[in-house]
């Protein structure tokens, strides 16, 4: 690709030697047409160069987006992978901690109750 704009500078050469080669041997009237309309030419021959210029760019441009976007997928799922996992680990954690608080709120109703029993003993033994 890197060759296309040399060639396309060679055909342009090209083309006005043969157009000068021409022009030697014409009319006046012809060279002055010639004449007239060699800056539209030049203007031409820069807007064609700058449209492969540009499409080269798009290209170039074009390939960096899908390795920008495959690269965003890849942390999207590193991340969704590493958010995952820690809302899974957090929801262990509450779970134990849900058994946890079971257990205890067992455990001080069955001391409530012994309680309650013993107070009630005391209670009959002094009466």
């Amino acid at each position: 690709m890197t060759h296309l704009p040399h060639l396309s500078m060679l055909k342009i050469a090209a083309v006005i030697l043969a157009v000068n080669a021409v022009t030697a041997v014409m009319d006046p009237t012809v060279k002055v047409a010639l004449i007239v309309a060699v800056p539209s030419l030049i203007t031409g021959v820069g807007t064609l160069a700058l449209g492969f210029l540009t499409r080269r760019d798009n290209k170039e441009m074009r390939a960096k987006q899908d390795n920008m976007q495959e690269d965003q997928s890849r942390l999207q799922t590193s991340m969704d992978g590493h958010f995952t996992k820690i809302l899974n680990e957090r929801t262990a954690i509450g779970e134990k901690l849900t058994d946890k608080t079971d257990k205890l709120a067992h455990a001080e109703g069955r001391r409530e109750g012994i309680e309650v029993a013993e107070d009630k003993a005391k209670e009959e033994r002094q009466s």
